[in-house]
C-alpha cells in the first residue's frame, strides 16, 4: 500500500484541512492546532517547539491581557540561546502581534471559509475526493470485556494492520524471509499467527474443548472465527467473545516471544494464559466476581 493510499495519509488529509479561528484560546492547542497558520505551530517552529515546557498548552494557557495588550507568557525548558532557536522565537512574535484573542469562543472552520465556518457541506464535497463517505466501516464488535489493549490490536489484526513479515515486505521493510518465525512453513500474515499456523490450531482446539463449542475450519480469517457466533451459548456469548479476542492476543505474543527471545511457548502454557488472563477479566470487568477459578477451568458457570 503506497503512502498516499494508506488510510492514516487519508486522515491526516483531513486533519490539516481543518483551521480554528481562535477567539479565546479555551478550545485550540497552541502548539498542535492550527490556528496562526495554515499549518501548526510545531511545525513552523520545530525548534522552539522542542523547548516548550508543555506542549498541550491551550492557546489560552499561553498568553495573558492586561490594560495595554496582550501578553505572550512563554514557558521555556530553557530560553532559545542559539541563532537558529532566537530567529525562530523571534518569527513567532512578529507572527503573533496582531494575532486576535481573548474575544468570543474559538470556532473550527474547513479550510479557507473563513464566513460560515464549519460547514458540513463543504467537508463532506471535500471528503469525497479523499475517502469515500458511503464507505461502510470495518465490521468490528468492540468487547466491553477485554481490555482496550487487546481490542485496539485485534482491530488492527483484522485490517492486516501489525507488523507481520508480509506486512513489513509490503512497506519496503527487507527482512529476508518472509516465513513465519514459528513454523516456517508459510508466509507470516496476522490471519496465518492468529489462526493457520500450526501451534495456533493446536491452542484452538483446545480453547474450543475448554469453552465447548463446536470446531472450526482451520482456514477461516479472524475476522470470521469472531463473526459468526450462531453456536455460541448465548448467555455465555460475550465471554466467549473476549476468550476469542485473547486468543489471537497471546498468539501474537507467542511469535513476538519466538523472534526476539528465540523461545517457544508451549501450546498448552498458552491455553493456560489465555484462561489466567481473561478469567481475570470476568471478574473484575464483567462483574463476575461470584465465578470461582474452578468454575472457570471448567467453564461451568451461567448455566
Amino acid at each position: 500500500m503506497t503512502k498516499k493510499s494508506s488510510t492514516w495519509f487519508k486522515i491526516h488529509q483531513i486533519y490539516r484541512a481543518l483551521r480554528c479561528r481562535v477567539g479565546t484560546g479555551e478550545k485550540t492547542f497552541f502548539w498542535l492546532d492550527s490556528w496562526a497558520t495554515d499549518r501548526p505551530l510545531k511545525e513552523e517552529f520545530p525548534l522552539i517547539f522542542g523547548l516548550a515546557k508543555n506542549k498541550m498548552n491551550k492557546v489560552s494557557h499561553n498568553y495573558k491581557k492586561n490594560q495595554n495588550g496582550v501578553f505572550w507568557d512563554w514557558q521555556w525548558c530553557r530560553l532559545p540561546n542559539n541563532d537558529s532557536e532566537k530567529n525562530e522565537w523571534i518569527a513567532l512574535k512578529d507572527l503573533l502581534v496582531n494575532q486576535p484573542v481573548g474575544r468570543n469562543e474559538d470556532v473550527w472552520r474547513w479550510k479557507e471559509n473563513n464566513v460560515l465556518g464549519f460547514s458540513v457541506k463543504d467537508v463532506r464535497k471535500d471528503l469525497s475526493g479523499i475517502i469515500d463517505v458511503n464507505m461502510v466501516p470495518t465490521d468490528y464488535e468492540w468487547s466491553k470485556i477485554a481490555t482496550s489493549k487487546v481490542n485496539l490490536f485485534v482491530l488492527r489484526a483484522v485490517e492486516e494492520r501489525i507488523p507481520t513479515m508480509v506486512s513489513l515486505r509490503k512497506r519496503g521493510v527487507q527482512l529476508g524471509s518472509d516465513l513465519c518465525k514459528v513454523c516456517g512453513i508459510e508466509p507470516e500474515t496476522a490471519d496465518h499467527i492468529g489462526i493457520h499456523c500450526p501451534a495456533a490450531k493446536e491452542v484452538w482446539l483446545q480453547i474450543w474443548l475448554w469453552i465447548k463449542i463446536p470446531l472450526r475450519d482451520h482456514r477461516e480469517k479472524i475476522t470470521t472465527r469472531l463473526s459468526e457466533k450462531a453456536e455460541w451459548p448465548k448467555k455465555k456469548m460475550k465471554i466467549i467473545y473476549a476468550i476469542h479476542l485473547a486468543t489471537v492476543w497471546q498468539l501474537w505474543k507467542n511469535r513476538n516471544n519466538k523472534i526476539y527471545n528465540n523461545k517457544f511457548t508451549d501450546p498448552f502454557k498458552i491455553v493456560e494464559e489465555i484462561k489466567e488472563e481473561t478469567y481475570d477479566w470476568v471478574r473484575t470487568r464483567a462483574k463476575l466476581s461470584e465465578i470461582t477459578w474452578s468454575d472457570w477451568k471448567n467453564f461451568i458457570f451461567m448455566e
